[in-house]
C-alpha cells in the first residue's frame, strides 16, 4: 500500500481530513481497477493532483460512505457528481482497460 506523510500546521481536524482523503483516494482507485502504487510511479504529477483533490474535498464523509458499501460500482453516475477527481479516474480506468484488452489480443 502506498503511504505518504502530510505535514499541516493548521489543526488536528484538518490533518485527519488530509489523511482520510488520501486513504479514500487509494480505495477509489482500487475500485476503478487502478493500482495506486503503479499509478504513483507512472503518473506522479497526476497522482499528486488527485491526492490534492481528495485531501481538500468537502465530501469526505459521503465518499467514505460510498466506498464502505461492498457493492460500490464505479460505473454508477452518482459519485461523479460530487467527486472532484471523478472524471480523471474514469479516464484512467478507460485507458488501463484499453491497454489491458490490447495486450490480451
Amino acid at each position: 500500500m502506498l503511504a505518504y506523510t502530510v505535514h499541516d500546521q493548521h489543526s488536528p481536524r484538518t490533518e485527519k481530513r488530509h489523511s482520510r482523503g488520501g486513504d479514500l483516494l487509494l480505495k477509489r482507485m482500487r475500485a476503478h481497477g487502478l493500482d495506486p502504487n503503479w499509478f504513483s510511479l507512472a503518473e506522479p504529477f497526476m497522482f499528486s493532483k488527485l491526492r490534492s483533490n481528495c485531501t481538500t474535498c468537502k465530501k469526505v464523509k459521503r465518499c467514505a460512505l460510498d466506498l464502505s458499501n461492498d457493492g460500490f460500482d464505479p460505473g454508477r453516475p452518482g459519485w461523479r457528481d460530487y467527486c472532484p477527481s471523478g472524471a480523471m479516474l474514469k479516464f484512467y480506468r478507460a485507458v488501463v482497460s484499453f491497454y489491458w484488452r490490447a495486450e490480451q489480443s
